[in-house]
């Protein structure tokens, strides 16, 4: 193929101009300039079809059809959530921890706006958008790279010089005018409208049909640089400088401030600034400038230690409270949920408030028809702050906790807990209330079986909340085991169920026979035994019978194991117990449970703090390897580390060590170690 060289300049001077509006608002030309240059552009490449590039700005129409669905995708590092502080004392105590273990007054933080849309990752290969991704669940994302094409602002191709694999990550978000627009044009074409601009840009940005997408008014604003080979910026305010100069848009005039005061000011001068801004933030996000203090002091579960969103205050409205209902989740607990009149706070439509226990029902003093007050916390979950007990009518009912479950009529009674005392364990009641009905209730039951055959669990695809339901309802499941013995009569009966996705679907649950010791524990709905407590039981007993043998004093000594979670499961495996008897079924009827590999812990016991810089990884990447063979990592040096592991401009830690007569390992070391 030949490159037309007019086409090549076209690109050019798009790919210019688009840099010049998106990403520094100086623009060079007019509209009607630019939309010359792209019409002739777009004219080229139809006329020849070998002309239009993978970067061609006119990418940007849409066109695309995900065929078949969103594709999931690994992410080669986590997407993580952060913490929030809602309150002066949330964020000092986030400042003081810091500051304690670094040793360290008067940080330097970054401060960017909270933009309330979708994050995603976009990686760059040789400098050209090669995919898109959703965070998902922080691991695993959906592939939106056909959508994240079509948005305007972000650049198909790096700009200047870059390494030959980018990964940054940012957040897609709709601006309010542009929100308000598209919902005049759903009302104008009939089609339902958007509740606010982060379900607008959500929804456009998971379209399979890009066109769809390249129709929506979506922007980008990138605010972490991930991967880039070959570069290590020192500070996160160069790192976002290092973006900019790419040509990928960033949050315009980031500030670096030190000291909780300069922090506070800048947190009060933007929410005094939040109605006017053309697009919707519900906090700000601080970050540590320093990226090595950021690598020193890490993630503690999903979330990073050094950086924290601290919120703005949520919006208030008072609207009436209808009933009060009953909703029995898998684990039996009876959660009330407050059905009130529609309204809207913070961009949402809410009509139903779920409240934590029956003390908070008898805390807020609720008589049907109160008049009362709907708060969004964090502007995300709707919270019930009072009622106002001016406005209630005369002889209006108290809301009373119920005494039986709405569903199967067994009694609702308060949890208990089991307290250590003087060294004897005691039993206390807790505000929680729960049915008694255990798997016969169809309400656990049903909601115990779609937790099991969900895709973090079994991943039976194609078993969802509708049909497990009316399995349920004809009675062909009673309990999960019955899922395994599922026929093609059993489920041709299931309306909406042809011939095609009852075979799709035996197939699926055929596959879901083989499975790991984790998921298969976390299936069998045993209270407080998720994920991690699998994860735990199956890394110390390795088999299923191993675990069902196991004492209460076996259980309640392993790590972060109380004796609530303990006696669950004892209760959960003894002899003739439902759950037990449903999981003999379950391997009677073909389910395998892959045996578990014995893990490393050639390095258990050991705790090595790293410092200075490395050359063959990353230090995040060393202290995950120490860790996968068993050891603890630390961010300061203290009498029961193991060892420093010093790279180059080790630092003061070095000193430490030296005062605490701790050993110094080097590079070679650490490559030693985790060979």
């Amino acid at each position: 193929m030949s490159i037309n060289p007019r086409a090549a300049e076209l690109r050019h001077l798009i790919d210019h101009a688009n840099y010049r509006y998106h990403v520094l608002d100086e623009p060079t030309i007019t509209d009607n300039e630019y939309n010359a240059l792209f019409q002739e552009l777009l004219a080229i490449e139809a006329a020849d079809p070998t002309q239009q590039t993978p970067d061609s700005p006119t990418q940007k129409i849409g066109g695309y059809v995900a065929v078949g669905g969103l594709q999931p995708v690994k992410h080669a590092v986590r997407m993580l959530s952060l913490d929030n502080a809602f309150e002066d004392a949330d964020f000092q105590k986030f400042v003081k921890a810091i500051e304690a273990e670094m040793g360290i007054d008067q940080l330097e933080y970054v401060c960017e706006p909270k933009y309330d849309g979708l994050a995603v990752s976009l990686i760059y290969i040789d400098g050209v958008l090669t995919r898109g991704a959703t965070r998902g669940d922080g691991e695993t994302g959906e592939d939106v790279t056909h959508t994240v094409r079509t948005v305007k602002n972000i650049p198909l191709k790096l700009r200047g010089d870059f390494p030959a694999y980018v990964e940054v990550r940012g957040e897609v978000y709709m601006p309010r005018d542009g929100f308000e627009a598209l919902n005049q044009r759903q009302i104008e074409q009939g089609l339902k409208t958007y509740a606010n601009p982060r379900n607008a840009a959500a929804g456009s940005l998971r379209q399979l049909d890009s066109t769809v997408s390249a129709s929506r008014p979506l922007e980008f604003c990138a605010y972490s640089l991930v991967g880039a080979e070959g570069i290590r910026p020192k500070t996160h305010i160069e790192a976002m400088q290092i973006i900019q100069g790419w040509g990928v848009p960033i949050t315009p005039g980031l500030e670096v401030i030190k000291g909780f005061e300069a922090v506070k000011l800048a947190w009060e001068e933007l929410l005094k600034r939040r109605p006017t801004l053309n697009y919707d933030i519900d906090g700000i996000v601080f970050k540590l400038n320093d990226i090595e203090l950021q690598e020193e002091l890490g993630f503690v579960g999903r979330v990073p230690r050094w950086a924290i969103a601290w919120k703005f205050p949520a919006e208030e409205v008072d609207t009436v409270l209808i009933q009060v209902d009953v909703q029995i989740g898998r684990t039996g607990a009876a959660t009330p949920v407050a059905r009130v009149k529609p309204v809207q706070v913070g961009g949402v439509v809410v009509s139903n408030v779920t409240l934590h226990n029956w003390d908070e029902v008898k805390r807020l003093d609720l008589h049907e028809g109160d008049t009362v007050i709907i708060r969004r916390a964090g502007d995300v979950i709707p919270q019930m702050m009072m009622s106002v007990a001016d406005k209630r009518i005369p002889g209006a009912k108290p809301i009373a906790a119920p005494t039986h479950c709405p569903r199967c009529n067994s009694e609702i009674l308060n949890d208990t807990d089991l307290v250590k005392k003087k060294g004897v364990y005691v039993e206390v009641t807790l505000a929680y209330r729960r049915c008694q009905g255990g798997i016969a209730c169809d309400a656990q039951r049903e909601e115990m079986i779609i937790n099991a055959v969900s895709r973090e669990v079994l991943d039976i695809d194609g078993l969802g909340k509708t049909t497990v339901k009316t399995l349920c309802d004809l009675g062909i499941l009673k309990d999960l085991s019955d899922v395994f013995a599922l026929t093609y009569d059993d489920l041709i009966k299931v309306e909406g169920m042809a011939e095609a996705s009852v075979n799709k679907l035996l197939a699926s649950i055929e596959k879901s026979k083989q499975t790991e010791l984790p998921r298969f524990l976390r299936s069998l709905g045993i209270r407080e035994a998720g994920e991690t407590t699998g994860k735990v039981l199956a890394k110390t007993f390795l088999s299923f019978d191993q675990i069902v043998n196991k004492s209460f004093d076996d259980l309640v000594a392993l790590e972060d194991f109380g004796p609530k979670k303990a006696g669950y499961l004892v209760k959960a495996f003894a002899p003739g117990s439902p759950v037990l008897e449903m999981a003999q079924r379950m391997l009677a009827l073909g389910v395998t449970i892959a045996p578990v590999e014995q893990q490393d812990t050639s390095l258990a016991g050991r705790t090595y703090v790293l410092t200075g810089t490395l050359s063959h990884m990353s230090r995040g990447e060393a202290k995950a390897r120490l860790e996968a063979k068993g050891a603890k990592t630390s961010g300061s040096v203290g009498k029961k580390t193991t060892a420093l592991i010093a790279g180059a401009d080790g630092g003061g830690k070095l000193t430490e060590a030296a005062n605490l007569g701790i050993p110094v390992l080097y590079e070679e070391d650490l490559m030693k170690l985790i060979s």
